[in-house]
This record gives C-alpha cells, structure tokens and sequence, in this order.
C-alpha cells in the first residue's frame, strides 16, 4: 500500500458539499464570531504533526484575522494562496 494521499478534487467536493448544507439547508449564511472565542491555540507548524513530541511553543491565533485573510484571497491581494488555505480552514473547523 502506498503513502495515503490528499484528493484535493475530492476535498473540494466534500467541502462545497458542507457548504451548501449550511447555506442551503439550514440557511445560514453568517456565523458571528463571538469574541471570547476569538483566540484559538497554535503551534509551530514544524510541530503540529509530531505527535511523538510536545510542542516547544505555543501562540494564539485569532478567527476575526483569518477572515480578513480569507477576504484578501477574494480580492486577489495574497501572494500566498496556497498558504492561506490553512487560515479558512480554521473558520470551517469552527463552524
């Protein structure tokens, strides 16, 4: 068997899938970010998939700056899309 692998047409896929559900079926087109939970915990990238080590550092993130990151993409002022996938995936995991 080899390595596992990443789908990303299939990713895109399931994720509209969501989506829709969200928007279509239970209407709802707006989640309010309330603002003590704004802040999540983060890690340094290095270490967010050694499970084999605790994290040597730990900062706090904020949802309200990943959507100001997800709007630039919309407006094509970030260089690093690929990059700012990790920022709306956040909002997603929160929904």
């Amino acid at each position: 068997m080899g390595h596992p692998e990443i789908d990303v047409k299939r990713l895109k896929i399931a994720v509209n899938a969501v989506l829709d559900h969200l928007i279509e079926d239970l209407n709802l087109e707006k989640v309010a970010i309330d603002e003590r939970e704004d802040f999540y915990w983060s890690c340094p990238p290095r270490q967010r998939y050694d499970t084999t080590k605790k994290p040597s550092e730990w900062w706090t993130g904020r949802l309200s700056d990943d959507v100001h990151f997800m709007d630039l993409i919309r407006r094509g002022q970030s260089y690093d899309v690929a990059y700012t996938l990790v920022s709306v995936a956040r909002l997603y995991c929160d929904t």
